[in-house]
């Protein structure tokens, strides 16, 4: 990795950091800076200002919920599931994302929403992939005869992310619980468990 690189990264992580803990508003270019442990002109070197900043964080987010979520199971595995087994598997395949850092599912989840403009936009790619996730799911269980084919479709994946957003943060933003993310097994299987009742 270069320098170049390093030092660009090493920005992002303190500001995902102090926006996470102090909000986008509160934080400055200045905190940043001396959380880095930068000179003033270097972060100019690769971001305009503190918005420039928190999109690229919200662009990296959005990478990394695309790359995390497109992993699916292999045919083999595939086969030996049934239709709760993969709810379960995508269920913690959304929740281990959120999980893995606190920082950015607070950005995420709490920060973000309501700031409006390029921001807004931001968090809807992501939202907006989970919910097409969910959407073929749904239409892969209706093709299977898993699920009713009159089941509405739109109502159902946003009512599936929705729920998977808020226990995401509640246990992994709000309370920062390092215990729920080693449990993170059991909290799947919960909402699995309550979200299959209702659409099996």
């Amino acid at each position: 990795m270069s320098r170049a690189v390093e030092t660009k990264n090493n920005i992002l992580e303190h500001a995902k950091r102090l926006y996470s803990q102090t909000g986008y508003f509160d934080t400055q270019i200045s905190d940043i800076i001396r959380e880095a442990k930068i000179g003033r002109g270097t972060v100019y070197q690769y971001f305009k200002n503190k918005e420039d900043i928190f999109l690229s964080l919200l662009e990296i987010f959005y990478k990394e919920w695309e790359q995390e979520s497109s992993i699916t199971p292999s045919l083999e595995e595939l086969a030996a599931m049934t239709e709760k087994d993969y709810l379960n598997h995508r269920i913690q395949q959304t929740l281990a994302y959120f999980a893995k850092d606190t920082d950015r599912t607070n950005i995420i989840l709490r920060i973000s929403p309501g700031l409006g403009g390029d921001f807004e936009s931001s968090i809807k790619k992501i939202e907006k992939r989970l919910t097409n996730i969910i959407t073929n799911d749904l239409k892969f269980g209706i093709r299977n005869g898993h699920i009713d084919k009159e089941t509405d479709l739109d109502f159902t994946a946003n009512f599936i992310a929705g729920a998977l957003f808020r226990v995401s943060y509640f246990y992994f933003a709000r309370n920062k619980r390092q215990k729920a993310a080693r449990d993170l097994d059991v909290i799947a299987k919960k909402v699995t468990a309550l979200i299959s009742s209702g659409i099996f």
